[in-house]
């Protein structure tokens, strides 16, 4: 027990002496404390730029940048394939070449040729026709004569036979009044012998006579049936035959006419072989279509080409332009534009190198998503084309609109792009406005401000809405 009491003693006694000497020191300190006395804080007051809003009627200025471009180009290329036999001196990266210069040749020795034979051709189709034509020309009037002849030919035969009728007739009423004399002679030579008055002989005479006049009239009888017959055939046929007649008249003329259009064909198809190789032989030669230098030259004597190679590639330098891509909000109202004169500025390192002027001529009419905006064309002045090279990037200068009724504000008084403050009784009132445009630390707004409002031109760190302020100069 004593052990356990002296064991409490040496350890645990001085820890509580410890600890009791340390809540003495603490009340000692805390009795001791003084009080300080809390004071107000006094609100702090920003000193800031204050400018008065004023309103403007103006026009915006606008700046972009573009490139300048040829607005024509021709790739040069052979119509046909072949090999070259010819190139200008002239034909190198550089040079400038005028309108129909000639630039290059193709071998046209096959062409030559075959032109030759093509236009031999051509001489004796032409030499034919001719021909042909005075053919067609009588065989056309010989249809008309051919019935005209052949109707009076039958005609004429017709009335021959006609009269030959006639006179047969009176033949054989002749005879038939001899027949009627010599039989009533032969009546009486008969009796006169009955009674012995007359001979035999004279009855035998008169007999023979008689036999003759019968025979006769019998043969002029036939000889009139068959000229009747005749004229029956001549009235029956006489149609039938001149249209055989005028038919194969009217055959010679289809015959000559078919060899005619024949050979003018034929004509027609050599003319277009001879055009053909005409335009062959004006492709083989490439001619600068304009004015213009030469670039992307790829051609040697001896090549061989086809129609799809490009050997160079011409630039026209008098049809210069600038095209350059304004905003949306712009190019929606790019008819306006259009005439409007531009300024090209052409800079390098910052320092101004050539300046120009040039008119807005077109605008595209699809939006290329990638340009963020509508893409103007505005052509140089022919007199300014050497004073800015092709492909040089320049600063433009124009003028986008008209802005109406609008607030005028140092670019320090927008914050966020989308609102301003004004000076409200002492304090800072956020109000949200448009900007319409900006130029070199100017902005333009529209907005729930007025003229005369006091807006806060100083960027402070942290400034909010319903902060206290004073100027820090006049206002102006």
């Amino acid at each position: 027990m004593f052990k356990k009491i002296q064991f409490i003693m040496k350890k645990v006694l001085p820890t509580f002496i410890v600890f009791g000497c340390f809540v003495i020191l603490y009340i000692f300190l805390i009795s001791t404390k003084e009080e300080v006395e809390n004071k107000k804080l006094e609100e702090q007051t920003w000193t800031v730029s204050l400018v008065k809003a004023k309103e403007f009627t103006t026009k915006s200025f606008e700046e972009t940048f573009g490139t300048i471009k040829a607005s024509r180009h021709a790739n040069l290329r052979f119509g046909l394939s072949g090999e070259i036999t010819h190139i200008s001196d002239k034909m190198k990266n550089g040079f400038n070449v005028m309108k129909g210069e000639i630039l290059a040749k193709l071998d046209t020795k096959d062409i030559d040729l075959e032109l030759e034979n093509i236009r031999t051709k051509i001489g004796a189709e032409k030499i034919q026709i001719r021909e042909l034509r005075k053919q067609v020309l009588l065989r056309k009037k010989s249809i008309k004569s051919t019935e005209e002849i052949n109707i009076r030919k039958y005609k004429s035969n017709l009335e021959d036979t006609i009269i030959k009728i006639n006179a047969k007739n009176l033949l054989i009423n002749s005879l038939k009044e001899q027949t009627k004399l010599k039989e009533k002679s032969l009546y009486r030579i008969k009796n006169m012998a009955s009674k012995n008055v007359a001979s035999e002989s004279s009855l035998e005479e008169i007999q023979l006579s008689f036999s003759s006049i019968k025979n006769q009239l019998s043969q002029a009888l036939a000889e009139l049936e068959q000229l009747k017959i005749k004229k029956i055939n001549f009235e029956k046929d006489l149609d039938q035959t001149v249209k055989v007649k005028v038919d194969e008249a009217r055959m010679s003329f289809s015959i000559s006419s078919n060899q005619l259009s024949q050979s003018e064909f034929n004509l027609k198809q050599l003319k277009i072989n001879e055009k053909k190789l005409l335009q062959n032989l004006d492709e083989s030669t490439i001619s600068a279509p304009f004015d213009g230098i030469l670039s992307d030259v790829n051609m040697a004597i001896g090549n061989r080409v086809s129609n799809n190679t490009q050997v160079a590639v011409l630039t026209d330098l008098n049809s210069l332009e600038v095209s350059f891509v304004v905003s949306n909000k712009i190019y929606s109202n790019y008819p306006k534009l259009i005439n409007q004169i531009v300024e090209i500025i052409w800079e390098s390192n910052g320092i101004e190198v050539s300046r120009a002027k040039a008119k807005i001529t077109r605008a595209e009419s699809i939006i290329n998503k990638k340009d963020g905006g509508g893409r103007l064309y505005a052509d140089l002045p022919k007199s300014d084309l050497h004073n800015i090279p092709l492909g040089a990037f320049v600063k433009v200068n124009f003028y986008g609109g008209d802005l109406k009724n609008v607030i005028e504000l140092p670019e320090e008084a927008l914050f966020e792009n989308n609102y301003i403050f004004i000076n409200k009784n002492g304090r800072t009132k956020k109000i949200f406005v448009e900007v319409l445009h900006r130029k070199k630390g100017t902005i333009w707004v529209k907005g729930n401000i007025k003229e005369g409002d006091q807006v806060v031109a100083t960027r402070l760190p942290g400034i909010g809405n319903g902060i206290k302020i004073k100027s820090s100069t006049s206002i102006n």
